[in-house]
């Protein structure tokens, strides 16, 4: 059995040559959690199987209303060995993902 991916949607892909990949990716929560580390690692990889073989790909994912370009919920860096960083401090800033925070 395959992997369940989570819903996403590409809200931007930047490339430069073979060198770098960027990817901006919106998920949605996850039966009204927090998408979690693996469920993010699981996505990015996936990710990037669809892309021909860059040295370094970063993914910013965001999670729904939040502002693109200040700041992801979480990151995924394959550089090349692939590193996912929650960073829920960030949704301090949005009081509707606040409750879904741990404290």
């Amino acid at each position: 059995m395959g992997l369940k991916i989570i819903s996403y949607k590409v809200i931007k892909k930047d490339e430069l040559r073979s060198i770098k990949l960027s990817f901006d990716i919106e998920v949605n929560l996850v039966n009204g959690r927090l998408p979690n580390k693996q469920e993010l690692g699981e996505l990015s990889n996936y990710l990037i199987s669809k892309e021909k073989s860059h040295d370094r790909t970063f993914v910013v994912f965001y999670l729904p209303g939040m502002e693109v370009d200040s700041g992801g919920y979480a990151t995924a860096h394959h550089n090349p060995k692939m590193e996912v960083e929650i960073m829920e401090f960030i949704l301090y800033d949005y009081p509707e993902y606040q409750k879904l925070c741990r404290d």
